[in-house]
């Protein structure tokens, strides 16, 4: 019995430490050497927009935002000068397709390069600014655009 014991105690040690859901560990890490420096930052910024997003918090969302904001209005590149513009478009800058990309986003699938952070295909952006401690502000949405799982081709 003892044998038994022994056995199966060894194999469940085996494969929890080579599966990454074991012990409740994260299949993927979130940010790594490898990342920019202000990745958890980033990452703690997406968690606050995604929420705000999820719940149709407007004031939130728009106060995450550094204006100008780019995004498309009518088809066409355009910015949104102020939280009161934005609040007008707020329906069309967050269209159903980026509302359902942000939203179905998950935290591992936050990353960045020089151009800011991202995710869902580039759904919307946000960067710190340049002078330290700086907070994170949302600097584009990708508005009008197709997301795969969150609406049709056109």
């Amino acid at each position: 019995m003892k044998l038994v014991l022994y056995i199966v105690c060894f194999f469940v040690l085996s494969v929890a430490t080579h599966c990454p859901f074991a012990f409740g560990q994260s299949p993927q890490p979130i940010c790594t050497t490898t990342s920019r420096p202000d990745c958890r930052d980033a990452v703690a910024f997406f968690d606050k927009f995604q929420k705000a997003l999820k719940v149709d918090n407007r004031g939130v969302v728009v106060s995450m935002v550094r204006f100008p904001l780019r995004v498309q209005l009518g088809g066409q590149k355009a910015l949104i000068k102020s939280k009161s513009q934005l609040l007008r478009e707020y329906d069309k800058v967050f269209d159903a397709p980026v509302r359902c990309a942000i939203t179905k986003a998950k935290r591992t699938d936050v990353w960045g390069n020089w151009q800011g952070y991202t995710v869902a295909s580039g759904a919307a952006w946000w960067e710190a600014g340049a002078n330290p401690n700086s907070l994170f502000k949302l600097i584009t949405v990708n508005n009008g655009s197709f997301y795969e799982g969150c609406s049709d081709r056109k």
